[in-house]
């Protein structure tokens, strides 16, 4: 084997060395940790500890208690992305921080109010949902409080509050494809009587392991084509040669 050819494959091994280390740090997918205080009617949105909106709203056009919840959009694919976005740890707190009003890890799916389709446990006993679902927990009564929640692969998902009934709620939706959307809307018998979007950088540490399991998954399956056609042209010339040999053999003649 000449050294040039030696080098050559002692650097494809330690490419695809270096692409499985990427996939086994990426395998879990991002994660993102969601917080949003409810206090009256000003309302503070925080992503991996960092506040990226307060938003109030006008007295008289929101609705005043409910229960918190959850949601997923029917667009909540990005672009090869490898895995559903999922919630998990979700955790409801009175406003001081030291008194637990509600706390899921999703061992099952009881107890939720649904207003829009329904949640699924995925094979790790998280929530998710392969289309439209909105649900909320808790008391109907309760109405300032903290909502928790760890947000994997996200693309587009809703954090409910104060949900009273299936046409009465406050909704921020979060898009973290490319750049994170906030969108904060309130619901009034089914009329939506505030609405807010506001646009920011994505968050580094949510779009570097989703980037990073994109790269890797497109990056196998060009390997695995490049793998397919190597071995096609190893049989094809394998079934060609005799001929090949008798048509030289034919030509020096």
């Amino acid at each position: 084997m000449s050294s040039g050819l030696r080098r050559t494959i002692t650097a494809f091994a330690v490419w695809n060395i270096a692409v499985a280390v990427l996939w086994i740090w990426s395998y879990d997918g991002s994660m993102v940790h969601l917080r949003l205080e409810i206090e009256d009617h000003v309302h503070k949105l925080f992503c991996d500890g960092s506040l990226v909106d307060t938003f109030s709203v006008p007295a008289g056009r929101r609705p005043v208690t409910g229960r918190p919840g959850l949601g997923f959009s029917d667009a909540s694919r990005a672009p090869l992305a490898v895995r559903p976005q999922e919630f998990d740890n979700f955790l409801v707190r009175d406003l001081s921080g030291k008194t637990t009003l509600l706390e899921r890890r999703f061992d099952d799916l009881q107890g939720w109010f649904m207003i829009r389709g329904d949640f699924e446990l995925s094979p790790r006993h998280r929530l998710t949902a392969e289309r439209l679902a909105m649900g909320a927990a808790g008391d109907a009564a309760w109405s300032d409080y903290i909502i928790d929640v760890d947000c994997y692969n996200g693309t587009e998902c809703f954090l409910l509050y104060r949900v009273a009934d299936k046409n009465s709620y406050g909704r921020a939706k979060l898009r973290f494809w490319r750049e994170l959307v906030v969108e904060s809307s309130y619901y009034v018998d089914g009329q939506q009587t505030f609405h807010r979007i506001k646009s920011l950088a994505e968050p580094v540490s949510d779009g570097l392991k989703s980037l990073t399991l994109r790269f890797v998954k497109v990056y196998a399956v060009a390997v695995l084509i490049l793998i397919a056609y190597l071995f096609l042209f190893i049989a094809v010339s394998g079934v060609l040669r005799p001929f090949l040999g008798t048509a030289e053999h034919s030509t020096d003649a």
